[in-house]
């Protein structure tokens, strides 16, 4: 028989959060302090207990600068270890040893609209890598995709993720170069294993959501140009809806953390380019819809002008 949940303290809330794995988001930390303590906590008392904590903090006096601060250099290769050193095997590994942290909100599928499902899949170009590289070189996006119908979509992230996403297609690039097409299994598996080949798909896959893509057409697009189609090795549990918000989640989060410290370098080595907000312990104050992992900006194409017309 389970024994009834207890009222914890304030001081006791408090010490529970120092002992959390961070970066967590209130919901997950609330179902985490619920879970490993047998407490009867609400969200209203842990918010309250964690604004209140936070404005305890902003009254003390600012912390020195960190040394991360002057060194954007260091605090860009900080990011791009933080991002690429947690796997898809990492992320599994977590949502099954904490399943307090499992994602307790709706999960928001892929819309395809049906009249754009009834057209036939977009065509492709003669050597797409070729293209998709191509068009990066002489646009401002990051990449592009093809849609059905009248439009393909042209995909900028924000400034940290265009930079790492770079360095993960320059290391691909190199893996593809004097290898035949179709890849053979040996070179799919290496591939596979790749955490910069995952970054990168991960991103085509999240902008194919926003632009209402079948998920079918972006994977197909992604093997034309790098050789593999990681949703084929993906297992029935890694497809599983619950999973990918928890994925998803837990990937933002991890950006975040490593994100403040590189914007805020940015901050300190030219202060005139910064156009965020600075916390009272000279931190970066993070915004997700500009700096998020999945901030994206998705312009549609017109494919018999070529031109831009418009922002999704």
């Amino acid at each position: 028989m389970e024994s009834k949940p207890t009222i914890p303290s304030d001081s006791q809330v408090l010490l529970a959060l120092d002992e959390l794995p961070a970066p967590l988001g209130r919901p997950k930390i609330l179902a985490a302090l619920k879970t490993n303590n047998n407490w009867a906590l609400s969200d209203t008392r842990l918010k309250k207990l964690i604004e209140h904590r936070n404005e305890a903090n902003a009254k003390k006096p600012p912390k020195k600068p960190l040394r991360v601060r002057s060194d954007p250099i260091k605090a860009l290769t900080d990011f791009m270890n933080a991002i690429q050193s947690v796997s898809p095997a990492d992320v599994m590994q977590v949502y099954k040893e904490h399943p307090e942290l499992h994602c307790h909100r709706p999960v928001r599928m892929a819309n395809v609209p049906e009249h754009i499902r009834a057209l036939p899949p977009p065509s492709l170009p003669d050597d797409p890598l070729a293209a998709q590289l191509r068009y990066h070189k002489e646009s401002t996006r990051i990449f592009v995709l093809y849609g059905r119908g009248q439009f393909d979509y042209g995909v900028t992230t924000n400034s940290s993720v265009g930079l790492m996403l770079q360095i993960c297609r320059d290391e691909i690039t190199r893996f593809l170069e004097n290898r035949a097409r179709p890849l053979d299994a040996d070179a799919q598996s290496i591939l596979n294993s790749k955490n910069k080949l995952h970054t990168v798909f991960e991103y085509y896959e999240a902008a194919g959501r926003k632009a209402g893509l079948p998920a079918e057409d972006v994977a197909r697009q992604f093997e034309a140009e790098w050789g593999i189609n990681p949703l084929r090795f993906r297992t029935e549990e890694e497809n599983d809806p619950q999973y990918r918000a928890f994925y998803d989640d837990w990937k933002e989060e991890i950006h975040r953390a490593a994100s403040i410290p590189l914007y805020t370098s940015t901050f300190y080595a030219a202060p005139h380019l910064v156009t965020f907000k600075v916390e009272h312990d000279g931190m970066m104050a993070y915004d997700a819809k500009t700096y998020g992992r999945l901030a994206l900006v998705i312009v549609k194409i017109d494919k018999q002008t070529g031109k831009e017309c418009g922002e999704l």
